[in-house]
């Protein structure tokens, strides 16, 4: 089973822009910027801050029980390697101790992430399967949502999980960098998912 996600891009700075120019080098990636002005960068690079900016999938999820920094650096009681695993989450070693050390930790897999062509506000999901009550203000870390789903000539209501992701890890997201996402909760429905409590 794969569950939808989105990713909603926090409105906190640095903002998070694709550059859409041919002629730089950086032609396709994303980027970070301390000026939120289009116009300083190009009229095609729109900031994601504040935006549902990414679509993606999440593949399984991984369970890690009062985190143990040293047995994980030891290779026990850890589901893939521990190396790999600072390198798919984007963390040090140090901000994994700090944020972890102790805690139920729970690592989402993301896959077949996606920019979302028109990016929309928070408002433009809803809380209701009828989506007849927008969102008024994005989750604090994730949150179920329902939204319309286009499919050829059809559309229909598809149920989502929304995630609430600071600009510089979107940005390893948007560049490949990144697929693991870890948080101190995770929400039932997704514990059935193959690779929980592993």
């Amino acid at each position: 089973m794969k569950y939808p996600v989105l990713i909603y891009v926090t409105k906190a700075g640095p903002f998070l822009f694709e550059d859409r120019n041919p002629n730089h080098e950086t032609f396709g990636r994303f980027l970070l910027s301390e000026h939120s002005d289009p116009f300083e960068r190009g009229e095609d690079d729109q900031d994601l801050n504040g935006l549902v900016s990414f679509s993606c999938e999440c593949e399984e999820v991984l369970s890690l029980p009062l985190m143990d920094c040293q047995l994980a650096i030891d290779g026990r009681n850890f589901p893939i390697p521990y190396q790999s695993f600072l390198k798919r989450s984007g963390l040090s070693e140090a901000e994994l101790h700090l944020y972890g050390e102790g805690k139920n930790l729970y690592a989402f897999h993301f896959e077949n992430l996606k920019v979302i062509e028109h990016p929309y506000p928070i408002n433009g999901l809803y809380s209701d399967p009828d989506c007849t009550k927008p969102l008024k203000r994005a989750p604090q870390s994730w949150g179920f949502a329902y939204c319309f789903v286009l499919i050829g000539s059809f559309c229909r209501v598809e149920k989502v999980l929304v995630f609430s992701i600071r600009s510089t890890w979107c940005c390893k997201y948007g560049n490949g960098e990144k697929d693991l996402e870890i948080r101190t909760t995770c929400p039932k429905e997704l514990l059935s998912i193959q690779g929980a409590g592993r």
